[in-house]
């Protein structure tokens, strides 16, 4: 089965350590490695690199050899515009199977495999079984709400039920009521699944949907760029009736989030995670501190906190809320972003 590593998203929630310019899959976040390089190493264990493609952005592919120096450029798919994961899934379908009933496994490049060997057994049968008209979602069990992720209630090995980013007190309510399973953007999928579900989703994104897959070669540049920028979990596996579940028995962690970053580092005798050129003074306790540039930061009696300084721009914010940071990001530092020159 082919397998198709998504690293075109922006990774707004990790601003300014994340920019356009160099996203979060492009970051060494869990020490050496980035997470493209990370990801690319466990899927590396059970599949040929003939059979692990590359989805970025144009632009951003320049990255991709850099970090993954062996890739062939046959293996590196690239959309001219981010239109997030539902269009990037069909752009990967149509490029790489060569009939509908095709099974294709994508996966992010934000995740923390606490235990990879117990999650490439779990998700090994799904790799060798048809899929036909059917997709399967990887999922995590939980007791932890954090209403950035999508949650899934099943029966069986079906999905009965699937919320995307749901509000913090509904969360907590559907935590009392029974088992949750968090949505680890790990998906195999076919373009006979996704034409099942085209009746349960709006009209327009029907259309732009059907059209895109009957799209000829010559006008499927125009009818990608004609579709809308939709996430494939509130899209489709919030709506589709047919889904199977591969339940991660060692758990999934999201690296795509602040709060994520602190829980999985390193901490000082205080609860402190530092990186870079970071001086803790006073009374600091449990803060996320990283600084990416040559100057000291100094910090001095702060708790439970991020702080973060680049040369893109800086952020304080309790550790809890910092993943926010992505819609200011979007509503109102981009424009600057887009004509700001740091001097690195």
């Amino acid at each position: 089965m082919k397998i198709v590593l998504l690293a075109a998203g922006m990774g707004s929630r990790l601003w300014p350590l994340s920019t356009p310019e160099r996203p979060k899959q492009f970051q060494a976040l869990l020490g050496t490695q980035t997470m493209l390089q990370y990801t690319y190493d466990i899927f590396r264990k059970v599949a040929d690199p003939s059979e692990i493609y590359v989805l970025t952005l144009r632009g951003l592919d320049g990255l991709v050899y850099e970090q993954l120096p062996g890739i062939s450029p046959d293996n590196v798919l690239c959309v001219p515009e981010r239109r997030n994961t539902l269009p990037h899934t069909l752009f990967a379908l149509r490029a790489l199977t060569t009939s509908d009933d095709q099974a294709v496994l994508f996966s992010s490049t934000d995740s923390y495999l606490p235990d990879q060997q117990q999650f490439l057994e779990d998700l090994r049968p799904y790799l060798e079984r048809q899929h036909t008209g059917q997709a399967t979602l990887v999922c995590a069990s939980t007791r932890i709400a954090d209403p950035t992720l999508g949650y899934a209630k099943i029966t069986g090995n079906k999905i009965t039920s699937f919320l995307e980013k749901p509000d913090l007190n509904i969360l907590k309510q559907m935590l009392k009521e029974g088992p949750l399973y968090a949505n680890t953007c790990k998906y195999i999928i076919t373009v006979d699944a996704i034409r099942k579900a085209l009746p349960l989703m709006d009209s327009q994104l029907s259309e732009r949907v059907s059209t895109y897959l009957g799209a000829g070669e010559k006008d499927q540049h125009a009818a990608f760029l004609a579709m809308p920028f939709r996430d494939i979990s509130s899209e489709y596996f919030a709506r589709a009736a047919d889904v199977n579940i591969c339940v991660a028995q060692a758990g999934i962690i999201d690296v795509g989030s602040f709060s994520a970053l602190y829980g999985i580092g390193d901490k000082d005798e205080r609860g402190n995670v530092t990186a870079g050129n970071v001086l803790l003074e006073g009374d600091c306790n449990n803060n996320l501190v990283i600084n990416k540039t040559d100057a000291p930061f100094v910090v001095i009696d702060t708790s439970n906190t991020v702080l973060v300084m680049t040369p893109w721009g800086n952020l304080s914010a309790p550790i809890q809320t910092a993943g926010s940071v992505g819609e200011v990001y979007k509503s109102k530092l981009q424009n600057y972003e887009s004509s700001f020159q740091p001097n690195l």
